[in-house]
């Protein structure tokens, strides 16, 4: 009975390991996450590569003023606080 159980196990297992995931999911997958990201506010993956320091091409896709003036205003903000 265990070895039967096992066996249906492992079998299951194996399906889902073996299962590829197709074009039309893998669309489907990405715009879930897309969906996902844009409802946190999460930025374009360039934005998060200039803001890690990286990006290469400085502040490509960045509204340095709006960024700055919002920035600004968060530090002015925190020095009030304290």
């Amino acid at each position: 009975m265990m070895d039967q159980k096992q066996e249906m196990v492992d079998d299951v297992m194996d399906d889902l390991m073996d299962d590829e995931i197709d074009d039309e999911e893998e669309e489907e997958i990405d715009q879930v996450v897309s969906q996902v990201l844009d409802e946190i506010g999460a930025q374009a993956p360039a934005r998060a590569a200039v803001a890690l320091g990286g990006g290469g091409a400085g502040n490509v896709g960045l509204d340095a003023t709006g960024d700055e003036d919002e920035l600004q205003a968060r530090l002015n903000s925190l020095k009030k606080g304290t």
